[in-house]
């Protein structure tokens, strides 16, 4: 008798003391962990062992069509015999285990969902109907002969399950789901067969090795599922951290794109000072001034805020200890009372201690407020967690059955998605790699940049001040030629005026050439900073050709993560229609039972039949032999 083997095991299992009713869930999820449905299923699979899902919500009743269609594919059990009859009083022993079946069928419904209940309420009426109806015929209906070309006829004594409807409803729909995949079609028959071979060949565990069984599994899955738990929570921290590492890169990158452009800028006004007039160096001298005075004014400010740090930090130290006495302070001599106040006092070496006892303050409560949060999300995450393990403990144990290839199909996709985050970490770790390069090259030829410019800053000082001593030096032969003038004018000789005129004519060939020369230093100059400049604009050019390199790369990796994200989805796709093959697989095996249960009532019933039928062929053949003595014994008095 294999019915009580192939029952499972959850309408055997004792029922929890306290109910697994998940609390209601909010409308706003915590928006600090993003839902991941490929993580949910992996998660669900690595704790129970098996794929659980909710079938989509169909019509509760359905209609004729989609009945009379599913009894025609149903396999079509025992006929009934009303012909063999043993007399009134003979009882069926089968009823009993049949209500026995059933009872535990109703504990197994109890649990499902209660979705099913107002459903279910019709078929509890029919099945009472069909209670009363089967104590008058149950002595009338015997299995005895297979019965395979004709419709399913089911008798009297079957009482129909609360949830046989729910799986004739999930039959119905994956009917008209193989309607539009044929492939799918093809792989429900192989499913169907292999579940029958299993069956003829294999007997099933008794309940005490399945149910150890399951123990076992359900110790595995919960180890896999810390370990998953964990290895998750660290690569989502990592992720974070990797993503936050990024933005900073990106931060510093903008920032030194706009450094690039500050220097830019300063080198046109470089420019454009070189060009202005004196008027421009008092503007600058202006401009320096008014820096001067801004920093001033934060120091200033600077200075008031250590100002009031010390006096909070003092205040705090003083309310730790009692107040002093009137002659505790005219005790104190630490201050000065006249004159000027010691440089200790003013020194920021001795008032540092104080300042970085502030700061130690500060820290601990950024610290603190910094934990409070970490708490508040790992008290929601673990609450979301204790969630999930109520929602996948109830659908433990309303389904307990996986397959062997399914399971392995599971872990090698779990092994992939591992597989696949593992080369996603990789890949974002090269291109971390490849921005902090990029990012030192910029400062590299950032700080190259800018000693360039100090140096040229220093080299225009320079030139500048050689400027104005020769326009010293020019005003000093005006004023001596001014002179000459005078001279000349009171003193008319010639061959004086030859002379001095040749001195001139000497002095200013000379002057001339000088100028010439400085000249001639100063265009080298200009030109040798206009190849700098130059090749300043074909570095700028090298830095934004690589910028743009960068974006390409970074354009490609989002596209990357486009298609495994549709990758991703396609996975999901594919385990949803592996979990409704499963559940349709989960209610053809229900069907399965119900029809082995009633096939080995039909048994029971021939074996008691069988055994009546022996009795009487006894009780005939004693009465036969009874007979033929009594015969012998007339016979041999009619001799006497």
């Amino acid at each position: 008798h294999i019915a009580h083997g192939l029952v499972p095991a959850a309408t055997i299992a004792p029922k929890p003391a306290v109910p697994r009713t998940p609390p209601p869930r909010s409308p706003n999820p915590s928006p600090e962990r993003p839902r991941s449905a490929l993580a949910a299923a992996i998660l669900a699979t690595t704790l129970t062992g098996r794929t659980v899902a909710i079938p989509q919500p169909q019509q509760r009743f359905l209609p004729e069509s989609d009945s009379t269609d599913v009894e025609q594919e149903c396999f079509e059990p025992y006929a009934t015999v009303t012909d063999l009859r043993m007399g009134p009083n003979w009882k069926l022993d089968g009823s009993d285990r049949s209500v026995q079946s059933l009872e535990l069928s109703g504990n197994y419904g109890e649990e499902e969902d209660v979705d099913t209940d107002l459903s279910d309420k019709g078929a509890e009426s029919s099945c009472q109907s069909n209670e009363k109806r089967g104590e008058g015929s149950s002595t009338n209906a015997i299995y005895a002969v297979p019965c395979r070309n004709k419709k399913v006829e089911f008798s009297d004594s079957f009482i129909p399950l609360p949830c046989f409807n729910r799986a004739m409803q999930i039959l119905n729909v994956s009917k008209a789901r193989n309607h539009k995949q044929p492939w799918v079609k093809e792989e429900q028959s192989e499913e169907k067969s292999l579940a029958e071979n299993l069956i003829r060949e294999k007997p099933p565990p008794s309940p005490d090795v399945s149910g150890r069984a399951r123990q076992a599994r359900e110790n595995l899955t919960k180890e896999k599922f810390r370990e998953l738990k964990q290895e998750n929570w660290s690569l989502s921290k990592a992720y974070q951290a990797k993503v936050q590492q990024f933005e900073g890169i990106k931060q510093q990158m903008e920032e030194q794109q706009s450094k690039l452009k500050r220097l830019e800028q300063e080198n046109r006004k470089l420019k454009e000072a070189a060009e202005k007039s004196c008027s421009d160096e008092v503007a600058a001298e202006l401009r320096s001034l008014r820096q001067q005075a801004q920093e001033l004014v934060d120091e200033n400010d600077a200075l008031k805020m250590t100002v009031h740090r010390l006096n909070v930090e003092l205040s705090r130290y003083q309310t730790k200890f009692r107040p002093l006495s009137q002659e505790e302070h005219l005790k104190l001599t630490s201050l000065p009372m006249k004159g000027p106040p010691p440089p200790w006092l003013l020194d920021m070496k001795y008032l540092s201690p104080l300042l970085l006892a502030y700061e130690d303050r500060i820290r601990e409560k950024e610290d603190l407020n910094l934990e409070q949060e970490e708490m508040k999300n790992f008290k929601v995450r673990v609450e979301e967690l204790v969630k999930e393990n109520e929602d996948l403990h109830e659908q433990l144990n309303k389904n307990n059955f996986i397959s062997h290839t399914e399971w392995q199909q599971l872990q090698t996709q779990a092994k992939l998605v591992l597989e696949e985050n593992g080369l996603l970490m990789e890949q974002l770790e090269i291109q971390q790699a490849k921005t902090k390069d990029s990012h030192r090259q910029h400062v590299q030829e950032a700080s190259k940049l800018t000693k360039q410019i100090v140096i040229l800053e220093n080299k225009k000082q320079s030139q500048d001040k050689e400027i104005a001593e020769y326009q010293k030096q020019l005003e000093a032969l005006r004023s001596t030629c001014e002179e000459l003038k005078a001279k000349l004018d009171s003193r008319i000789a010639a061959e004086e005026h030859f002379t001095l005129v040749n001195d001139l004519k000497s002095h200013l060939q000379q002057e001339q050439e000088k100028q010439r020369c400085e000249v001639e230093e100063l265009m080298g100059k200009v030109a040798s900073l206009q190849a700098q400049n130059k090749k300043l604009l074909l570095e700028k050019n090298n830095f934004v050709a690589d910028n743009k390199i960068l974006e390409t790369e970074m354009e490609t990796t989002q596209k990357t993560n486009r298609r495994l994200k549709k990758k991703i989805g396609l996975l999901k796709q594919q385990l949803e229609e592996a979990v409704e093959k499963e559940v349709a697989a989960h209610h053809y095996l229900a069907n399965l039972i119900g029809v082995v249960e009633k096939i080995a009532q039909e048994r029971d019933h021939l074996i008691f039949f069988a055994k009546c039928l022996e009795n009487e062929n006894h009780g005939v053949l004693n009465k036969i032999v009874e007979g033929s003595l009594r015969l012998g014994r007339l016979e041999e008095k009619v001799k006497v």
